[in-house]
């Protein structure tokens, strides 16, 4: 219930609230109003018809009733039942003097207007004189004939006091009015729903990861809806592939990259530090795995041992403690892929990050639904242009307008890849290969797109030697291309596959493995990681490096490139 008067800041009492004058007093509103003062609540019958007279035509809820009684006590000690409705603007606040002065107004409205006329609740809102001190937002209402009445929505507005006479213990007091309409409530809600939509898809963009340019991983599903794209990627287990389905290529690369991976890998020397570092684990080194012919030196040793140890601790460490895959990549896998590389002086292989980096559209599969799919790995071993040899393809190759790799970016694109790694921190194998299958897939039709290119540009070079180069096409045709080498970090775990096309026609792609998986979770297992990217370069640089620039790079660059005319369909 309101208090019978009201404390100024200054401590003195303010003047008694508004009293009816006689003429006044047999409004209903006024009788509610002086009711209400003396502390005597109206029944709910009373309330009820009140607030139907105030426009609210249903029954009113408790906490309704208390928002009309707050609004008209506010009113009323405010002086704005009284009769005189005319503005009185502060004299020391030109601002609201020329929004009251503004203040638009009805073509009926009147000054001569009655006390009863500006109570009148049949009486329209926006033709009603409006005190100093409020602000109400409605319009004029609308009482329905027959159906359910309309709900009023409210709104929170202030109460500004503009004369010294009032108590400003009212000021900026919150107010519930009706809003305009229902059509502006909902333009105001959507233009809301809206705001918060684009944030959240800003948010979404910049903030999926701790790299904002990184995208999200594809489904665990996508491995097997590769294998219904166009054109197709399929995975097999190797051990469950029959043999006869092995290209001969893809068998000697099994056994070259994974015949005893544990031999002759750590040198003699550093046999007793081992035991020092950890001696349960290096109780269970095999013999074998001492190489006494290796000795690079005692001071390269040490270094060799101080890489291993310092990788298997931080390999523990991210496991341990859940980091992401960005903590191992930094920490692990890029420092154990340097370890294996030749001296960036004379590196056949320079390790490069693709982890912002799209593949080409062109070369990416289409599933049925006519989705592309288009995801990225982590690091690629791209040919390193600062070899001499390498070079010199690279500048006549790039003069001619002919990309050597898969992906978009105007800088990689110009440079032969040979192998690729995706990184996951523990639990998304399935993920990591869909991404890894996606990169081999892609970079095997544009490899299959380059030797029609040279393929043809051989044949118009050389028209007398034609036959000869038939026979040299049908001869690799039969020993079949080279495959590529991917593997997936999953933790400590290191998955190594194999991939090449099936049908050069359909550019359909066979991924095969794991040949092997190998893991870090102790200094004997770090060396044999370091040994298996030792073969990987090895074979790069004797095998698959000689093929490339005998079949592709050495055509293209000694002769004047003719692009394969499209087949119609």
């Amino acid at each position: 219930m309101p208090p019978k008067s009201i404390q100024k800041p200054c401590g003195q009492p303010s003047p008694q609230l508004y009293q009816p004058p006689p003429e006044e007093a047999n409004h209903p509103v006024v009788k509610w109003l002086y009711n209400t003062q003396q502390n005597t609540p109206p029944s709910n019958s009373t309330l009820k018809r009140n607030c139907q007279e105030l426009g609210n035509t249903r029954r009113p809820t408790v906490n309704k009733a208390k928002r009309c009684r707050y609004n008209l006590r506010e009113r009323a000690v405010l002086g704005e039942a009284s009769g005189n409705r005319q503005a009185m603007p502060s004299k020391e606040d030109p601002t609201k003097q020329s929004r009251l002065a503004t203040r638009p107004k009805s073509p009926d409205e009147s000054p001569e207007r009655s006390a009863d006329e500006a109570l009148d609740p049949s009486t329209p809102r926006a033709s009603r004189a409006v005190g100093p001190q409020t602000a109400i937002k409605q319009s004029p209402v609308k009482r329905p004939t027959r159906g359910r009445p309309p709900k009023l929505r409210y709104h929170v507005d202030t109460v500004e006091s503009s004369s010294h006479d009032q108590p400003n213990l009212l000021e900026n007091r919150p107010i519930l009015l009706p809003t305009k309409s229902k059509a502006s409530f909902s333009t105001k809600q959507s233009d809301k729903s809206d705001s918060i939509s684009q944030k959240t898809t800003s948010s979404g963009q910049s903030g999926n990861s701790t790299s904002p340019s990184r995208t999200t991983s594809p489904s665990r599903y996508l491995v097997d809806k590769l294998a219904t794209a166009t054109p197709p990627v399929t995975y097999s287990n190797w051990l469950k592939l029959l043999e006869e389905k092995k290209p001969e290529k893809v068998k000697g690369l099994k056994q070259l990259l994974t015949a005893g991976i544990g031999a002759g890998i750590i040198p003699a020397c550093l046999k007793d530090r081992l035991e020092k570092l950890d001696p349960e684990r290096a109780a269970e080194i095999p013999a074998n795995a001492y190489d006494e012919s290796w000795n690079p030196g005692e001071g390269r040793a040490e270094v060799l041992l101080e890489t291993m140890d310092t990788i298997s601790i931080f390999a523990m460490n991210c496991s341990d403690r859940g980091k992401d895959e960005n903590a191992w990549c930094q920490k692990v896998v890029l420092p154990l892929m340097e370890a294996a590389l030749s001296p960036a002086r004379s590196a056949f292989f320079d390790i490069i990050s693709i982890q912002t980096q799209s593949i080409d559209t062109s070369f990416a599969p289409i599933l049925p639904n006519g989705l592309v799919v288009n995801k990225r790995a982590d690091y690629a071993w791209a040919f390193s242009d600062n070899h001499p040899e390498i070079a010199q393809y690279y500048e006549t190759l790039q003069e001619k307008g002919i990309d050597l790799s898969q992906m978009a970016d105007g800088g990689t694109r110009q440079l032969a890849l040979s192998c690729a790694v995706e990184v996951k921190k523990d639990g998304n194998e399935l993920t990591a290969k869909a991404q890894l299958a996606l990169w081999l897939s892609a970079g095997l039709r544009q490899r299959n797109q380059l030797l029609k290119i040279a393929i043809e540009t051989l044949k118009v070079a050389n028209q007398k030697q034609r036959n000869k180069n038939k026979e040299k096409a049908k001869k690799a045709e039969a020993d079949g291309d080279e495959p590529l080498i991917g593997w997936t970090v999953n933790g400590h775990y290191w998955s190594f596959y194999l991939a090449w096309l099936v049908d050069k026609a359909k550019e359909s792609t066979k991924i095969a493995g794991p040949i092997i998986t190998l893991n870090t979770q102790s200094h004997y297992d770090v060396f044999q990681l370091r040994a298996m990217l030792k073969r990987i370069e090895k074979y790069g640089r004797e095998r698959y490096w000689v093929w490339l620039e005998n079949e592709i790079l050495k055509p293209l660059k000694e002769n004047e490139v003719v692009w394969p005319v499209a087949e119609d369909g």
